[in-house]
């Protein structure tokens, strides 16, 4: 009778424990942060968010979760916001930390036109918005998302007050991307090159240079060496011609 009566207990604390874990890893809360300021559910993103309510708190990767990311997009203003960290409390409260970081280019793909995010998120085209435009008519794209925005995200941060000036980039192959700035040649580049030293030399170029000054004959400037190699040709993907003659 005794060992009855332990299991009767041992089962009641057992379902109580598991009814106290189900009520702790359920979001009860939500606070947003937006650019490290507490905002509210007037703000409409704030407002989605409450959405996440009842659902699981813990053993949830809310960068990766498909919910989360959907209630980040706001349907009327075509804004998409960007999920900087999480913090999760054993009281069922989430605080989201957010922030709006624009858009740093646009990429032409087979479904349309689309801005893209530091973050590698993808909204619809605002042509409000001046950022190159990506060609991928090879589709090097599709092949390496991770790797090529990464490059792009990377290389286009660093051109600050001259990104203005850059109007398209062609991702012709891994070995050949070309640049087009205003009244400049087209400038090449390749995906294995440092973003940073690319964008180091493209500014050196566009500070420099003067479009009206330019000779008509040049047809490329190559910034894949350590010194721009001009030519008065289009060169081919292999980049091994070091001097134009």
């Amino acid at each position: 009778m005794k060992i009855f009566f332990k299991g009767l207990i041992i089962v009641g604390l057992s379902l109580a424990f598991v009814f106290f874990l189900m009520q702790k890893s359920t979001i009860r809360q939500v606070r947003c942060f937006f650019n490290n300021q507490e905002v509210g559910t007037e703000i409409a993103v704030c407002q989605q968010l409450q959405q996440l309510k009842g659902t699981s708190l813990f053993f949830r990767d809310f960068q990766r979760d498909e919910k989360v990311a959907s209630l980040l997009f706001i349907q009327e203003t075509k804004e998409i916001f960007v999920l900087e960290s999480v913090e999760k409390l054993l009281t069922g409260e989430v605080i989201i930390f957010l922030s709006n970081r624009p858009p740093l280019y646009r990429i032409k793909q087979e479904a349309g036109v689309y801005l893209v995010t530091a973050g590698g998120y993808l909204q619809e085209d605002n042509q409000q918005l001046s950022v190159p435009l990506v060609l991928d008519p090879n589709r090097i794209y599709q092949q390496e998302p991770e790797r090529i925005h990464y490059f792009l995200t990377e290389f286009l941060k660093q051109l600050e007050e001259q990104l203005k000036e850059l109007r398209q980039i062609t991702l012709v192959s891994s070995q050949r991307i070309e640049l087009q700035a205003s009244g400049f040649p087209i400038m090449i580049v390749e995906l294995s090159q440092e973003p940073h030293q690319v964008a180091r030399r493209l500014k050196l170029i566009l500070q420099k240079l003067v479009p009206t000054q330019i000779d008509l004959a040049l047809q490329e400037i190559d910034l894949r060496f350590e010194l721009p190699v001009l030519r008065t040709y289009q060169s081919s993907d292999s980049g091994q011609v070091l001097i134009d003659s």
